[in-house]
């Protein structure tokens, strides 16, 4: 019997790294859509230039689904297999990552934490 069977859902992680000091696409152009894209679940910015992204999609649909907003702009979308990634992010990421819990922003100054939030959401 698979997973699909058995009516759990399986969320893909993936890494969207684009520099962000082009022109395009700007920050708040993203982050738009990241909110509204029907393929993205959830999402976190952990660095500047970097969110990981949670899909029920495969790597090719969430990629088509940025191609329009990147125009010129290299970037790269990567799925992220937890058990064989490794780095340093708070424990709370990590969790997120294999567990599908929204994570805590990882700093303890409260407008950072704010900030951070603001580029977080959770699926309803």
């Amino acid at each position: 019997m698979t997973i699909l069977e058995l009516g759990m859902l399986v969320m893909n992680n993936f890494i969207l790294n684009y520099n962000p000091f082009s022109q395009f696409p700007r920050s708040g152009q993203l982050l738009t859509l990241l909110r509204i894209n029907r393929h993205v679940s959830q999402f976190y910015q952990p660095f500047h230039g970097t969110y990981l992204i949670k899909s029920m999609d495969v790597a090719s649909v969430v990629n088509d689904s940025f191609k329009g907003i990147f125009e010129s702009t290299p970037y790269i979308l990567t799925q992220l297999f937890s058990h064989v990634a490794a780095g340093s992010l708070p424990p709370e990421v990590w969790q997120w990552i294999n567990f599908d819990t929204v994570p805590a922003p990882p700093s303890s100054i409260p407008v950072l934490d704010a900030l951070r939030r603001y580029g977080t959401r959770e699926i309803d």
